[in-house]
């Protein structure tokens, strides 16, 4: 099992490792190539949509690892997939109706914001379809897509860079990516499906709807907190200090999601569905997330500590002069980040457990944090710097208890 295990994660490090390469290359031409302010608008761009696509699936893409069999799980996905059309289109009209006003708040172009729900749409699609391929231990062309997706980026933004349009160059590219990306996972997903065409029905698949309806329940207001906390941070940025330090914090965030990313999808992939496995035969993982801790906290201290060290002089070398405040909030970040490449993979424990309510109650800590440090900051006249820094002290503290929660509930006790 444990040589399993490790190869299993080798192969989703391999692709993420890959996927992350291409990202930060992709992020040293596009920092050449458009401004500090076009990034800013594609970060609150993804944030708007990110937001949007965490309450579009219902939160059941978190539970296709959990069915006991393969027909059962390929049901909650296409339920999932066609709630996540149905989410979007009622979010679309919403934007219709509501669209002076929310370009007034964000600062996007009118049809930036008309697209969002169409972005929101492949964000769900993405994360259903790689949450099929984590259970049916596809790791290998999970991983293909996710190098897919930079790839397609890097392309498209080089093509459209100084092309004037009604359509932000960097917007349009993002979507044409995922869109790439998406179409692969299809073409693989849909050979799945097709042996399993015999027990697909519409009863079956309201049928697995219902019985994880814990998920909507109580999932939906926790993801969309959970999601908001960090995508949230954009728009605050953006009101108290402008687009262009959204700008920079937008550049910081990409360059910390690399080593993120890297520990998220190789190890807490891996977690999920060895975790899953554990639980449907004995009620309880604890061995396996004490292990999983140790894997994550050698890694995030050894990650967290050359970045600290080496971002201020770096960033300006790879970027350009003109981004070098970015690797001062890199710097400023780090600590946070730290601790939530240990707690984001575990955190998958509180779904495996179905403790979801109690996860709830940790991510709208983590909302409030965010809330606090960076809002109450902002209102009251701080730097940027500062609000960081309150906001990842406050953040530390509610990813220790994320944590310490986690190892409670791995036991089995609350199942």
């Amino acid at each position: 099992m444990k040589e399993k295990i490790y190869a299993n994660i080798l192969k989703v490090f391999m692709g993420s490792a890959g996927a992350q390469g291409l990202w930060v290359l992709s992020m040293l031409i596009v920092s050449r190539l458009y401004t500090v302010e076009d990034l800013g608008i594609q970060q609150l761009f993804i944030s708007g949509a990110s937001l949007l696509a965490s309450i579009a699936t219902g939160r059941y893409e978190l539970a296709i690892t959990l069915p006991r069999y393969r027909f059962q799980a390929a049901n909650l996905l296409i339920f999932a997939g066609a709630l996540s059309v149905f989410g979007s289109l009622l979010i679309f009209i919403g934007i219709i109706v509501f669209n002076e006003e929310m370009i007034a708040a964000s600062g996007l172009k009118k049809l930036d914001v008309i697209f969002m729900p169409l972005y929101a749409i492949e964000i769900c699609w993405y994360m259903l379809s790689y949450a099929w391929l984590v259970r049916e231990e596809k790791y290998a062309i999970a991983s293909k897509g996710l190098i897919l997706f930079p790839t397609g980026y890097l392309i498209m933004c080089i093509g459209l860079s100084g092309i004037k349009m009604p359509l932000s160059s960097l917007v349009l590219s993002i979507l044409l990516a995922r869109g790439f990306e998406i179409l692969y996972y299809a073409h693989h997903i849909i050979n799945d499906l097709h042996q399993y065409s015999g027990k697909l029905s519409l009863t079956g698949i309201v049928k697995l709807g219902n019985e994880y309806i814990d998920f909507p329940k109580y999932l939906m207001l926790g993801g969309f907190v959970d999601t908001a906390k960090n995508q949230v941070i954009p728009f605050l940025v953006a009101a108290f200090w402008g687009t262009i330090a959204t700008g920079y914090y937008s550049l910081a965030t990409q360059c910390l999601a690399a080593p993120a990313g890297l520990i998220a999808k190789s190890v807490g992939d891996v977690f999920r569905q060895e975790a899953s496995s554990l639980y449907r035969k004995y009620h309880e993982c604890e061995m396996l997330y004490r292990k999983t801790l140790r894997c994550c906290a050698l890694y995030s201290c050894i990650i967290c500590g050359l970045l600290f060290v080496l971002s201020p002089v770096i960033i300006p070398i790879l970027f350009g002069n003109q981004w070098e405040e970015a690797g001062r909030y890199i710097q400023v970040l780090l600590p946070m980040t730290a601790l939530g490449l240990i707690s984001s993979p575990l955190s998958n424990v509180y779904i495996i457990a179905r403790q979801q309510k109690k996860y709830i109650y940790i991510q709208f800590l983590g909302f409030v944090s965010s809330a606090i440090g960076i809002g109450v900051s902002g209102y009251s006249g701080f730097d940027i710097e500062i609000a960081l820094i309150a906001w990842g002290i406050l953040s530390i503290g509610v990813g220790s208890i994320s944590i310490y929660g986690g190892i409670v509930v791995s036991r089995g006790r609350c199942y």
